[in-house]
């Protein structure tokens, strides 16, 4: 009856807690890979796959930090060879642009520090209506220099102060900690359980 008790007790335990674990490092882990995504999305690129099998990545649409002609605001183009062999012109990204944002973007909040931190609502809202009155200013004063489409500047604003919004919300009370430290507590009573039910003769 014993044995029974502690598959049926501690096994499920330990699954939920794996679970629980693989959340947690997805959450700590994720924001490298944001990251990168946003930067590819910011230079207009998708993921593509090619014949021998091999992926690339291959702009799709205009990206939304461009080069432009200092005289008259048109974007810069470069002609390439495409995946299929034939000559295209393309927009030339401005990634000094793309990295600047991506690097305000890492620091207000999506990193991996952030979700262990813990932050009340007031504070959060506080922090975010900085970022945000900062953010609004650099895209108002770098409009033209980073090739911003002025009908796009609204949408571009709110992309990225959505991304630190989410960033920042997981460390609103400290849930992702508590949820972390709750997990050790687990971890600790499924070990103390085991050792209960050795025996010396094991």
């Amino acid at each position: 009856m014993e044995s029974d008790d502690y598959s049926q007790g501690y096994y499920p335990d330990e699954a939920n807690i794996s679970k629980k674990i693989d959340s947690l490092i997805e959450i700590l882990t994720k924001a490298g890979s944001q990251l990168t995504a946003l930067r590819h999305e910011f230079r207009g690129e998708e993921l593509v796959q090619l014949e021998d099998g091999t992926n690339t990545w291959v702009q799709v649409t205009k990206p939304l930090f461009v080069r432009t002609n200092i005289k008259n605001e048109e974007p810069l183009m470069r002609e390439i060879v495409s995946t299929d062999g034939k000559k295209i012109r393309v927009y030339i990204p401005h990634d000094e642009a793309i990295e600047e944002i991506l690097s305000l973007i890492k620091m207000c909040g999506l990193n991996q520090t952030t979700p262990l931190g813990t932050t009340d609502e007031r504070e959060m809202n506080v922090d975010l209506f900085e970022f945000e009155k900062q953010l609004s200013v650099l895209l108002t004063l770098k409009r033209k220099e980073w090739g911003i489409d002025k009908s796009l500047r609204p949408m571009v604003y709110k992309k990225i102060k959505q991304v630190v919004q989410d960033a920042r919300s997981l460390q609103l009370n400290g849930r992702v900690l508590k949820s972390l430290t709750q997990t050790v507590k687990h971890i600790e009573n499924i070990q103390l359980g085991e050792r209960k039910q050795r025996t010396p003769y094991e």
